[in-house]
């Protein structure tokens, strides 16, 4: 388990802190930003990916700056290492999403492909990314698929019942 202050994370807290709702959501987005991506293959040249890469660094830039507050970088990078660079990556998907969707203007309508089984496999696949995420948010409490959480005292999950089940190996 992660100790106070320690920037580690046991298995299942990385999993618990991915399946909150405002982070479910981002997962949500990063799949079907990915799913577009493969099926709209070379579309987006060396220029457009350089675009995306210089605007995700300003805006990310921007992003950190007013978030820092009093704190130095290295602390406000090592109090969530996430939030940082959740700052340069978002701006990077939105905008090489947007450029990639402008280039096939006449199949898209806004950032949705118009075309259904592209737009069902991008939506399934976003879907199949926050599955994946809460199924192993279960696992790793210890739940296992069956729903009966085995976990012991607060935060621990599956590490505290391995540590559990090899004391009781010794018996």
């Amino acid at each position: 388990m992660a100790q106070q202050g320690s920037s580690t994370l046991t298995m299942n807290e990385f999993f618990k802190s991915c399946t909150t709702k405002p982070v479910l959501i981002l997962w949500f987005y990063f799949g079907y930003y990915l799913a577009v991506q493969l099926q709209h293959q070379g579309t987006l040249t060396s220029g457009n990916w350089l675009t995306s890469a210089f605007t995700a660094t300003l805006i990310g830039i921007a992003n950190n700056s007013a978030g820092i507050g009093d704190s130095t970088l290295r602390d406000w990078f090592l109090s969530n290492p996430r939030r940082f660079l959740l700052y340069f990556c978002i701006p990077f998907c939105v905008s090489s999403l947007s450029i990639c969707a402008s280039k096939h203007e006449e199949d898209f309508w806004l950032v949705f492909s118009t075309n259904k089984r592209i737009l069902g496999t991008s939506l399934g696949t976003a879907a199949g990314v926050v599955v994946t995420l809460k199924v192993f948010e279960r696992i790793t409490r210890g739940g296992g698929l069956n729903g009966e959480d085995k976990e012991v005292g607060g935060g621990g999950g599956g590490a505290k019942v391995m540590e559990e089940e090899e004391d009781n190996s010794k018996l």
